[in-house]
């Protein structure tokens, strides 16, 4: 979808803002995704994590969780035994890593591509190719397993639903649907793992604030003991959590550019002429690290977040600095489910742990592969509380 234009944009737009960019949208969810984030924490108490495995754990869950909502139903990533994954989901989670990496590429390389397939434009498509037709394969079984209900007399009309939902719909075609879904799946598996590590890396390399994060989330949530499932709203009531992932977006800002816009008419900024048809965007990452607007801003410091009694950041940051998931009609539609599964990753993992990330890595330098992520995978230490 973020490919498409014109009319046919504000379509499918249209149509899906109704359904997933709704402040309680991913609440009805809540549920299934508390249950993925448990069999996450459960699978950490029993099994030892290589750097590279953890990631790749990450990456299990991620997709999981967004399943739940794009198919109604679970995928087998997180199995009782780390080896039983199934080849095809294997598979899948290898080329959307593949996909996104080469995206990320495509701008230091000669569009040589344009003119005949190159050896990377080969790999790109056998990329998208396995991790689309993965999500169309599931939409078709997601469907037919609602009519076998139906015809037993099995199907929970009151359950959250989105393929339902889309299907009533009749501004969407069946394609329509499978690439919406299809898009939901693929890039909210690798903004979201990646995202996750960069968080549980800030918290590893700070244990006063991971402590302090700590404090808020026993008074809120309860101490993993208590085993409640985390709630619809408790996230709103956890400002320092809040401060803690704005600060893990600034510090290591999930994307290297922001979106691209076109200019629809002559126009002056900053005192230069942009002609019509000119792609501009905005360095957010350059800005975020500009001391001009965040004192020591290599300092990973969620306080300077923090906001008065009106609501207004105590700092002075400028309002559109800080922006991970865009801004405007064309923000990122995954975006309120995004941060759901990251919250309930990251404070499900540290009422059961303390999060320490090796000295060594602490240091460690990060890339992006469209999205960010350590250089390296990070040797974390996960501490039973």
């Amino acid at each position: 979808m973020g490919i498409v234009n014109g009319m046919d944009w504000r379509r499918l737009r249209t149509a899906l803002s109704r359904q997933l960019m709704r402040p309680a949208s991913p609440h009805q969810y809540l549920p299934a995704q508390n249950a993925v984030a448990d069999e996450l924490v459960q699978r950490m108490k029993t099994h030892m994590y290589s750097p590279e495995g953890f990631r790749e754990e990450l990456f299990k869950f991620a997709a999981e969780s967004i399943a739940v909502v794009a198919f109604n139903k679970r995928l087998g990533f997180l199995s009782d035994d780390l080896s039983t994954v199934s080849p095809e989901n294997d598979e899948y989670l290898k080329q959307v890593k593949t996909f996104f990496s080469i995206i990320g590429k495509d701008g230091s390389t000669p569009p040589f591509y344009k003119i005949f397939p190159t050896k990377f434009y080969r790999e790109f498509e056998h990329a998208a190719n396995v991790g689309y037709s993965y999500g169309r394969k599931e939409v078709k079984r997601a469907i037919e397993t609602m009519e076998t209900q139906k015809k037993e007399g099995t199907f929970d009309a009151d359950a959250p639903n989105l393929i339902l939902t889309l299907l009533s719909n009749p501004a969407l075609s069946f394609g329509d649907i499978t690439a919406l879904l299809q898009d939901l799946l693929v890039a909210g598996t690798d903004s979201t793992a990646k995202n996750m590590e960069c968080f549980l890396f800030n918290m590893g390399c700070h244990r006063d604030i991971q402590r302090r994060l700590y404090e808020e989330i026993t008074e809120v949530v309860g101490q993993a003991q208590t085993g409640r499932p985390l709630e619809a709203g408790q996230m709103e009531i956890m400002p320092y959590y809040r401060a803690c992932q704005t600060e893990s977006f600034r510090k290591m800002y999930p994307v290297m550019v922001s979106s691209p816009r076109i200019m629809p008419h002559d126009s002056v900024i900053a005192g230069f002429h942009v002609p019509k048809g000119t792609t501009v965007l905005c360095n957010n990452r350059r800005l975020l690290m500009d001391e001009e607007y965040f004192q020591n801003p290599a300092r990973y410091d969620p306080d300077r977040w923090q906001r008065d009694k009106h609501r207004k950041y105590i700092s002075n940051i400028p309002k559109f600095a800080n922006l991970p998931f865009g801004f405007g009609v064309r923000n990122c539609l995954g975006r309120r489910f995004a941060l759901q599964e990251i919250w309930l990753g990251v404070v499900k993992i540290l009422q059961n742990f303390e999060v320490i990330v090796d000295d060594d890595d602490a240091g460690t330098d990060i890339e992006y592969h469209t999205f960010i992520q350590p250089a390296k995978p990070v040797r974390f230490t996960f501490k039973p509380r």
